[in-house]
């Protein structure tokens, strides 16, 4: 099971998972003063709410994973996040490069604690959503332990002091003096954080995924056609089609505003959409065509969506 996902085929179409992860997880309730979150990520988590649902629900618990989306959507989407999240933090040693450079033995632990818990169904996409989805909040912990105890400190000693009670002090010397504080390691961190700053497109879907919004976008049209026989033809001729609603749920900002790249990226969206119906009839453009078309190709993206 590990060696199988742990080297798996890339550009496969799969959703990112950077706003998934663990960020779906409750901060503790016996925080007195709760800290003002610093980027996309919440605070600490012990998966308190799910450790109860383990003890009080036993069995195997139904994740859906489609195929086409490959990360887990649907109603127990949070709790095997969750669960997942509490896990990696238990089993899995924070000293290795990357996530392909995890023990055998803590991937093994890892994943058969997995299956142990939830049923994913048969489908040869499963091992590697499960492999994307570990290695990401693999990642999102050592970021969060990076920007608490370790960016602020103004020397490689004080930080080594700043080592969480939770984590293995010859752990977090590692991370510090062979990791965080490599200058190569250093540089790459650099070049990253620029990138991020440069985005002129910013999400604005916060911890919720690409998969689930697509996945919650496609269930309201067939809610919606289910309730009027006639509304495909409508969503078809008049209605917004799910490429347009996808762009508008994850970039339009709670204040109703757009990026200015964003906004000029949803009005090509509309004029697409607009010259469909005028020349065909009929907008019957797919997800990925449609953003391949307005978005172009980007290395390392599937369309429309990152791959992880």
């Amino acid at each position: 099971m590990a060696s199988s996902s742990r080297n798996l085929p890339e550009g496969e179409r799969t959703i990112n998972l950077d706003t998934q992860s663990s960020l779906s997880q409750l901060d503790s309730t016996t925080q007195q003063h709760k800290k003002k979150r610093q980027g996309p990520f919440r605070g600490p988590s012990r998966a308190l709410k799910y450790k109860k649902l383990r003890s009080t629900e036993p069995g195997k618990v139904k994740v859906h994973i489609p195929s086409s989306l490959g990360a887990a959507v649907g109603k127990n989407a949070n709790q095997f996040v969750g669960e997942c999240a509490d896990w990696v933090k238990e089993i899995c040693p924070l000293n290795v490069q990357s996530w392909n450079d995890m023990p055998e033995d803590a991937i093994d632990r890892l994943y058969s604690r997995i299956h142990a818990k939830f049923d994913f169904g048969e489908g040869a996409h499963i091992p590697k959503a499960i492999h994307i989805q570990c290695s990401n909040l693999y990642r999102h912990w050592r970021e969060r332990l990076k920007a608490d105890h370790f960016t602020k400190c103004k020397s490689l000693k004080e930080a080594e002091r700043a080592c969480p009670a939770t984590i293995d002090l010859t752990q977090w010397r590692w991370l510090i003096y062979n990791y965080w504080g490599n200058p190569k390691q250093r540089e790459k961190s650099e070049k990253n954080r620029a990138n991020a700053l440069s985005k002129k497109i910013k999400s604005a879907c916060g911890a919720k995924s690409t998969a689930r919004i697509i996945y919650e976008l496609e269930l309201e049209a067939e809610n919606e056609q289910e309730v009027n026989e006639d509304e495909h033809e409508v969503n078809e001729t008049n209605g917004d089609p799910i490429y347009l609603k996808l762009w508008e749920k994850s970039k339009r900002h709670k204040n109703g505003k757009f990026d200015d790249e964003a906004e000029i990226k949803y009005k090509a969206f509309k004029e697409l959409h607009e010259k469909e119906v005028r020349e065909k009839g009929a907008d019957k453009l797919i997800l990925d065509i449609a953003y391949k078309e307005v978005l172009g190709y980007r290395p390392g993206y599937a369309h429309g969506m990152k791959i992880a």
